[in-house]
């Protein structure tokens, strides 16, 4: 009978610890030796990796147009529209920001603006158009950061200022001057600057469209 009980009780053993190895975030090796596994969901654990490229998400309520923009150099239309397209700020949040750019370049119909974008980028933009009601667009890209010294340094004009850019689209900016806000939406986004319509470029002059332009699918 004690044989029986000894047998017994090492079965039940055993099977514990079957059911312990096999648990969630437990395995064991050829030597015994348990080795971790990362939690799951239901550990808590979340990975959502982030992505360094990763523009910033449309905004849910208006963009004060006024704010930190001591310059005045860009106005709103296509200035909100540039900050919509610009990448999340990693750098700056890690204490080490971008040297600030805004500048204008060329004069008219010719006009393009530049923000930064990272170290290493910059928002181009301009202003393509207007509705009878106020509703602006502007046409916004993402260009290596050299396009700032070669508008600078008058080795590229303003007119091929978007030659070199990625990431192209055209906005719509519903601009309360009362309020200094701006709502923004997508119109349009180009895989390449071949796409982009020879009106929305420099050079050509400001349109007026007659009606609104209908907003981007998702």
């Amino acid at each position: 009978m004690a044989d029986e009980g000894r047998s017994e009780r090492e079965a039940k053993e055993r099977g514990a610890g079957e059911r312990e190895a096999n648990e969630p975030g437990n395995s064991t090796g050829s030597a015994g030796e348990t080795s971790w596994n990362p939690p799951g969901v239901d550990d808590g654990f979340s990975p959502g990796p982030i992505v360094a490229g990763e523009p910033l998400p449309q905004p849910e309520e208006s963009t004060p147009l006024e704010e930190d923009e001591p310059e005045g150099t860009i106005p709103p239309c296509p200035l909100w529209a540039m900050k919509e397209r610009r990448h999340v700020q990693w750098s700056k949040l890690a204490g080490a920001p971008p040297a600030r750019i805004r500048e204008a370049f060329g004069d008219g119909d010719l006009r393009v603006y530049l923000i930064e974008d990272g170290h290493h980028h910059v928002i181009v933009g301009r202003k393509v158009g207007e509705t009878g009601d106020g509703c602006q667009y502007a046409l916004v890209g993402r260009a290596p950061k050299s396009l700032d010294d070669a508008l600078r340094e008058g080795q590229l004009s303003t007119g091929s200022a978007f030659e070199g850019a990625e990431e192209l689209t055209l906005y719509g900016i519903d601009v309360d001057e009362q309020d200094k806000a701006s709502d923004l939406f997508v119109v349009e986004r180009f895989g390449k600057p071949a796409e982009i319509p020879r009106d929305y470029l420099p050079g050509q002059p400001i349109l007026t469209f007659q009606e609104p332009l209908p907003v981007a699918g998702l």
